[in-house]
């Protein structure tokens, strides 16, 4: 048996990026018609009186906002472990996947939250709300590879001025 000596070809991490997030976000299509199936037939209960309602819409509220602060805190935790002059854009290329995917993960979790309604009411009214909010706030997080870059800039100059 010959072994290859040739490296594999790099990985394109945005691409990778876009995969991901295409598949998250086909996903609710996938809830929606959980959703649907399930509610077909009469509501067992309004769901805007269930006693579930409050704490989700608490826990919707607190995973939007970490989808916003955390990632941003994951990746420049990421860069102050480089010396500045390693952080290039390739690396921060590589660096934005892990905070992407947890915004999207968080993000994610909003949709669930209505889908549990859903399965405690039989209506579909509550996954029409909090999928909407999930999937336009999936959009806000598409990969922006600028976001990233502009941070990365940012924190370099900070790095400088220390």
């Amino acid at each position: 048996m010959q072994r290859s000596t040739q490296a594999p070809p790099p990985q394109n991490p945005l691409l990778v990026q876009w995969i991901i997030w295409g598949a998250l976000l086909a996903t609710y299509g996938i809830y929606g018609y959980i959703c649907f199936l399930q509610s077909q037939g009469e509501p067992i209960e309004p769901w805007n009186q269930l006693f579930l309602l409050k704490p989700l819409l608490f826990m919707s509220a607190i995973m939007l906002f970490l989808s916003h602060l955390l990632p941003k805190r994951v990746f420049m935790g990421s860069l102050r472990i480089l010396p500045p002059e390693m952080i290039t854009e390739k690396v921060i290329s590589m660096r934005m996947v892990v905070p992407n995917v947890i915004s999207w993960a968080l993000t994610e979790s909003v949709a669930i939250y209505g889908l549990i309604l859903v399965f405690r009411t039989k209506d579909i009214t509550p996954f029409y709300i909090f999928g909407g909010i999930g999937v336009l706030n999936m959009l806000i997080l598409r990969p922006n590879p600028e976001k990233w870059l502009n941070l990365a800039k940012e924190f370099t100059r900070q790095q400088h001025r220390s």
